[in-house]
């Protein structure tokens, strides 16, 4: 069981990309691989609370199964053999968005939501954050802010739409404006005429690519057959925003998606800006946990959120994603098992499934859950 196991490419990442991961319990490693500890006979995620091993005494596994028939057993701190999307910290902070949710005129303080779900606050602080990225006010903060967005498009004023969402004054509005609306409220309200959209169209083996972006990350990510038909696209989608082509930051990551998607590379590095109601970014967040080579049906993943009955509203938010591939709707299929309908096309659709079941890639996510759940969302895409 030594630390100098050899790399396999295309499974696993390189040896000193592991150790790092597991020095800084790199939730981008997240379900990337497992590593067997000699000196404990015990294999954990590289993210797991538990002291730093040596390096020395470290085996790499791309999965669980691989780690227990070395010899190891599993650790019962982060639970490495249980699916990451019914793992107990994920379990705890959904059920924590949906208290916030559920009184997001009032949100419940930290010890009210521990008493909710009989456990301390500071573990609920802890355990949400890892998991959404984010603290739980400022979660219902987003809640109150995406409230206040659809209010400012259809309120007699900016305070009126202010009051209606549930704030108490209009100076908290202002001072989180920045951040939660990347501009200020009246900006919002009179459809981002002052904003800026660069964008950069490249073609693929699916037809061609758009990826737009705004000063704050990646807004935009359209699959269509001609330029012309995404650029009309990306107006309606933004209407009043400035357009400008050659962006370097939509070009760099165009020729990324394009590199995975037409040379199998695995490397994209994205920042998201991307909204979306409550729900729709339950089921974004879902859906990258999604494994490459893998598919979930509508039910199964309404039923994952909480919403068991949900499985046309989960395709409705598919059909709403923003972003194509980088929130990968596509591994989203109806219950018998046929790939379903897809924004894009049905043939990009099985095209891009038929690409994941025969690629063996890096890493099992194309973005690291823990950044999601944001408004605007700023998710870093790791492939």
């Amino acid at each position: 069981m030594g630390s100098n196991q050899s790399d396999r490419p295309g499974l696993l990442p390189d040896s000193d990309t592991m150790w790092a991961a597991v020095q800084t319990k790199d939730e981008t490693y997240l379900d990337a691989f497992v590593q067997g500890v000699s000196s404990t006979g015990i294999y954990c995620r590289p993210t797991c609370p538990s002291r730093t091993p040596k390096r020395t005494n470290l085996t790499f596994y791309k999965t669980w199964q691989e780690a227990e028939a070395g010899g190891f057993r599993a650790c019962k701190r982060c639970l490495p053999s249980t699916p990451h999307s019914r793992h107990p910290h994920v379990l705890l902070a959904e059920q924590v968005c949906r208290l916030i949710e559920a009184a997001v005129d009032r949100p419940p303080t930290l010890s009210e939501l521990g008493a909710a779900v009989g456990r301390s606050s500071g573990h609920v602080h802890q355990v949400f954050r890892a998991v959404m990225g984010t603290t739980p006010s400022r979660y219902a903060e987003s809640l109150k802010f995406d409230d206040l967005k659809s209010a400012l498009k259809t309120g007699p004023s900016v305070t009126d739409a202010i009051y209606e969402a549930g704030f108490g004054s209009p100076r908290r509005v202002y001072e989180r404006a920045k951040d939660q609306l990347g501009m200020t409220p009246a900006e919002y309200r009179k459809g981002a005429y002052e904003s800026t959209i660069g964008y950069q169209v490249i073609g693929c083996s699916l037809g061609f690519l758009l990826v737009a972006a705004t000063e704050k990350g990646i807004c935009s990510v359209r699959l269509g057959d001609t330029e012309a038909e995404l650029r009309d696209g990306l107006a309606t989608e933004f209407p009043g925003a400035r357009l400008e082509s050659g962006s370097p930051a939509a070009a760099r990551v165009a020729a990324e998606i394009v590199g995975y998607i037409d040379s199998h590379r695995t490397a994209i590095d994205a920042v998201l800006d991307v909204g979306g109601t409550r729900f729709q970014r339950l089921v974004w967040d879902r859906l990258t946990r999604i494994p490459v080579g893998e598919t979930a049906s509508y039910g199964a993943v309404a039923a994952d959120i909480g919403s068991p009955d949900g499985a046309r509203a989960v395709a409705g938010a598919c059909a709403a994603n923003p972003v194509a591939i980088l929130i990968p709707c596509h591994r989203v299929t109806r219950s018998d098992g046929e790939p379903g309908g897809y924004r894009w096309g049905a043939e990009r659709k099985q095209a891009l499934l038929a690409l994941e079941r025969e690629t063996n890639y890096l890493d099992p996510n194309i973005i690291s859950h823990s950044r999601l759940n944001r408004s605007p969302f700023a998710c870093r895409a790791v492939m």
